[in-house]
């Protein structure tokens, strides 16, 4: 969703309490989960902005928090691609 329909969502608090649940909850077990949204959803709910395709990581409490792990920059994508690029899977 973006922040200029917020109102359609029940506005800004709204979606940034959706956000903060979403972003608390913990992935299966061995998994992670990845979300995608604008830059502004993400920014009123943690103060956090992405740049572009830049990528934000958290670590999920399960009891409703969330802790900053790192941001991953389209650079540091590319390099991390190219140090696993003989991975064909990933184990269980």
């Amino acid at each position: 969703m973006n922040m200029r329909v917020a109102d359609y969502f029940g506005g800004t608090s709204a979606i940034a309490a959706r956000t903060h649940q979403r972003l608390s909850m913990l992935p299966q077990a061995k998994t992670n989960t990845v979300l995608v949204a604008h830059g502004n959803v993400l920014v009123t709910a943690t103060d956090l902005y992405p740049q572009e395709a830049e990528a934000i990581v958290f670590r999920p409490d399960g009891n409703g928090s969330w802790s900053f792990v790192a941001r991953i920059s389209p650079q540091e994508w590319a390099r991390l691609a190219a140090e696993h690029r003989d991975l064909k899977s990933i184990p269980n």
